[in-house]
Parts: structure tokens; C-alpha cells; sequence
């Protein structure tokens, strides 16, 4: 790893001044700290693996020598040299284009929001937001861990696409759904309102008593009277 200007310096140097660390907001006029904001970076310490952040590879990395040039920002050049996880290729192309650029602060998408994916047809919904960037140039931004998802034409049912993958993708990378897509909402009824399952098989049944009130009502009834059995003509035997 070099330095612009051939002045070798080692991942760990530059670790140890632009860590993760939190960019603290200060009032001009009485000096009092009035916001804290906690921003990651993916050049960490460590030995092994990724160059940047030593995770372990996972045979997708590039090769090649990583260079800082006069504003403190990382540059790859790929070919003969060490490796450099997807990710971290990913995260130096998101800092080359903030830079020079006010950093962001606030997140656009909240938790749940469903975007769009510039320049694609891609559909994600957002689970989750950060700040990462490289405080120690004074460049930070919002990224996104998002899920890619579907929309079924007919009925405009969310479904999950790319076998449920997870992305992570940064705030410019995003935009806002655009209003042509005709989305079902989710459903947010509780669990408590749901219908009630019913065990066939383990419980016995409950069923209802039948009880039969009694009966007072009387009814009335026809009262016989007794027939005299009458004699033929012709006399008896």
C-alpha cells in the first residue's frame, strides 16, 4: 500500500488515525457539542484476507495495490498484489464519488421503504441504514443493507426475489419508487387478530352441550270414549 508521493504506509498507520469514530457537530457560537453521528469505515486492522478490512475471502476478490492520494483517499489499482474483498472494491468506488462533495448526514429511506435502483428496473426494500464513509477526510455518506424484491403485475403482491439475498448499497445507488409501480401494501394486522387454529389431532374436541329446556307447555289432548260392541242381526249362536 503507498501513499501518493511514494511514501510507503501501512494499513494499520492509517487505521489508527481514520478508524471508526464518531463526527461530532459543534456550535460555533458557544462551543458546546450538539450532535454526535457514528460512522464506520472498512479500513480496519488486522491480519489476513481483504487488505481493507481483513475479512476472509470468499474467491470473488480482486488483486492489486491500493494508494491514497493527496486528499487521504483510497485509489485501487488492480492487477499483480494483494487482494481486495468485493465489498470493499464497492465501498472505495463510493467514496471516490463523495468526495469532494458535502457529507450526508440524514438517510433518505427509513426501515421498510420500498426504492428503486438508479439506472435499473431493481426494486429493494430497505432493512436497515448507516453511516460509513472516512471521517478523517471529512467524507461520510448513508449505505443501505436492502432485500431485492418482485412485484407480481396482476396484483401488485411483494414477492422476494434472488432467493431472499441481502445487498448493501449506497444513498446515490437509490431512488424513490416511482409512482407507475402499483404495490400492494403490506399487511400490519396482528397476530392477534388472526383466525384461531384449531388442533384436530392432539387435543380432543370441544364441542358444544346441547341443553333441553324443560318442557312446560301442555298440549292438549282428546279424550276417547268407550265403544259398546254392538250385535249383528240375525241373533246369536
Amino acid at each position: 500500500m503507498k501513499r501518493h508521493g511514494n511514501e510507503h504506509q501501512s494499513v494499520r498507520e492509517f487505521y489508527q488515525r481514520s478508524a471508526d469514530r464518531a463526527v461530532i457537530w459543534i456550535d460555533d457560537g458557544s462551543g458546546r457539542i450538539v450532535d454526535e453521528l457514528e460512522v464506520e469505515t472498512r479500513i480496519r486492522s488486522g491480519e489476513g484476507g481483504c487488505q481493507l478490512c481483513h475479512e476472509p475471502l470468499d474467491g470473488r476478490e480482486a488483486h492489486g495495490e491500493v494508494q491514497f492520494d493527496e486528499h487521504g483517499l483510497p485509489r485501487l489499482l488492480f492487477g499483480p498484489g494483494g487482494p481486495v474483498c468485493v465489498d470493499c472494491v464497492e465501498w472505495v468506488r463510493w467514496l471516490r464519488h463523495y468526495g469532494g462533495r458535502e457529507p450526508v448526514s440524514t438517510p433518505r429511506f427509513r426501515e421498510g421503504d420500498l426504492v428503486l435502483r438508479a439506472g435499473t428496473e431493481e426494486i429493494y426494500r430497505i432493512l436497515e441504514s448507516r453511516l460509513t464513509g472516512l471521517p478523517a477526510v471529512g467524507i461520510w455518506f448513508p449505505a443501505y443493507r436492502c432485500q431485492r424484491i418482485e412485484v407480481r403485475g396482476s396484483t401488485g403482491e411483494i414477492l422476494p426475489a434472488c432467493l431472499g439475498l441481502e445487498f448493501e448499497l449506497a444513498d446515490f445507488e437509490l431512488q424513490p419508487l416511482p409512482p407507475r409501480y402499483a404495490v400492494v401494501a403490506p399487511r400490519t394486522e396482528p397476530i392477534d387478530a388472526a383466525a384461531e387454529i384449531i388442533d384436530l389431532v392432539g387435543a380432543p374436541p370441544r364441542l358444544p352441550t346441547i341443553e333441553r329446556a324443560p318442557n312446560t307447555c301442555r298440549v292438549p289432548s282428546i279424550a276417547q270414549q268407550t265403544r259398546r260392541l254392538l250385535t249383528g242381526k240375525g241373533g246369536g249362536p
